[in-house]
């Protein structure tokens, strides 16, 4: 069993969330698009997934500390109640996933992850409006890996 995921935890998460019919691939034309790593200037509603310091486990696979990735879902939207019920859908979806299978190649690597669920950190937490009169919100979430191969 490997014990790296060599994808970047918040592409992957973008995938599920897209399987969820959630948001779409990014582009900057298309409203509630998928970023990662930074929050884009367009398109206006958008959802963007951040990898996070991951948290430790004392589960341990092959000698090595096993960890739980974490991300950070932040959702933008113009209006307050679209953006604040994509967020709860989000968290639903979020809160569903059991036993995802993921299946990826990077340049160098090809690898099967099982994610056995995601422990919510908190609910949808209200971040107000950003500089540019847009609603703001999150969650959090650390992923429970079961197996990569």
């Amino acid at each position: 069993m490997a014990d790296i995921v060599y994808q970047p935890v918040s592409r992957i998460m973008r995938d599920f969330l897209i399987e969820e019919g959630l948001g779409f691939a990014y582009s900057s034309g298309t409203d509630w698009a998928i970023a990662t790593t930074a929050m884009p200037k367009l398109p206006l509603n958008c959802i963007t997934i951040h990898d996070e310091a991951a948290q430790k486990k004392v589960r341990v696979h092959s000698g090595n500390v096993q960890e739980d990735p974490v991300v950070l879902i932040e959702v933008r939207s113009t209006n307050h109640e679209p953006g604040q019920y994509k967020a709860k859908l989000i968290m639903e979806a979020m809160d569903g996933l059991s036993y995802w299978t993921w299946t990826g190649d990077s340049n160098e690597y090809s690898q099967t992850v099982v994610f056995a669920t995601a422990r919510r950190s908190r609910g949808v937490y209200d971040l107000g409006m950003d500089e540019n009169g847009r609603f703001l919100f999150n969650l959090e979430f650390a992923l429970v890996i079961q197996s990569i191969n």
